[in-house]
């Protein structure tokens, strides 16, 4: 995927996943609402950042995944 003005994807930051999963388990155990964007702004990376890296990292992928199932069930 290519960015406006032709700019390469930003690299996968090789720490993504667990960012994610770490953020996901203390919302879970803080009952508070997980969001997407939160773990973009964790990692320095916008939010179309952080989903094109989605569509190659199955694990950031199911971690993601857990954040919307929390946001529906909450």
């Amino acid at each position: 995927m290519t960015h406006p003005g032709g700019a390469p994807p930003k690299p996968i930051k090789s720490h993504a996943n667990e960012v994610a999963l770490s953020y996901y388990e203390t919302c879970r155990e803080n009952k508070t609402m997980p969001y997407a964007e939160e773990v973009a702004l964790l990692l320095d990376i916008s939010r179309d950042t952080l989903y094109e890296w989605v569509i190659t990292d199955k694990e950031l992928s199911d971690t993601l995944k857990k954040i919307a199932t929390l946001q529906s069930i909450s």
